[in-house]
């Protein structure tokens, strides 16, 4: 069975959302797996939730068990992964795990994205927003489930300091429309 060891030590620092916004975000950890993998897991107070993002492990069963330990000794009442398929297979292998959403060709172009949550607590399985949701299924149902174009792989280069005022504006952007999270129930729940 996979152990939570304490939090990484090159990873120390809280994650904040931004400097503006200094209150802490969520806290890294390393879950252990049986056979010695090492994958980073992050204690999401604004989302109250336990996040694993490209777990780099091909056991996805024993990541599923460690992960709902984990989040069960945290407080936290959901658990997301964001894997490639293979993980995302031995997760739904298990009871508690299953895929809510799938991203055509994410990895490389060419590999999906399979999103997979599970819920330590039904209340967090309701939906909070029904009636976007129903917006977003006749969006989904109008395109037949059609996949996207295939992804462009135009050059890009790294950002430099002149693009920053721009991509402020972008982030600035999307926080204006973005969801609240579940910060304040969440800081006071353990680390």
């Amino acid at each position: 069975m996979g152990t939570l060891t304490s939090p990484l030590n090159e990873l120390q620092h809280i994650q904040a959302l931004s400097p503006a916004d200094p209150a802490p975000r969520g806290r890294p950890f390393a879950v252990e797996l049986p056979g010695g993998e090492r994958c980073h897991v992050i204690n999401d107070l604004y989302s109250d939730r336990v996040r694993c993002d490209h777990p780099k492990t091909e056991d996805g069963h024993s990541l599923g068990a460690a992960l709902l330990r984990m989040a069960a000794r945290l407080g936290r009442e959901r658990i997301v992964v964001f894997a490639d398929q293979g993980v995302s297979e031995g997760l739904t292998a298990r009871d508690d795990y299953s895929v809510e959403a799938v991203i055509p060709g994410y990895y490389e172009g060419a590999r999906d994205g399979f999103v997979v949550g599970a819920w330590l607590s039904t209340a967090r399985q309701a939906p909070r927003d029904a009636e976007a949701l129903i917006e977003v299924d006749k969006i989904i149902e109008a395109r037949g489930g059609a996949r996207p174009s295939p992804l462009s792989l135009d050059p890009t280069r790294p950002a430099r300091l002149s693009d920053a005022p721009g991509i402020a504006g972008l982030i600035e952007q999307t926080f204006d429309r973005y969801p609240r999270g579940m910060l304040a129930r969440s800081a006071s729940r353990a680390w």
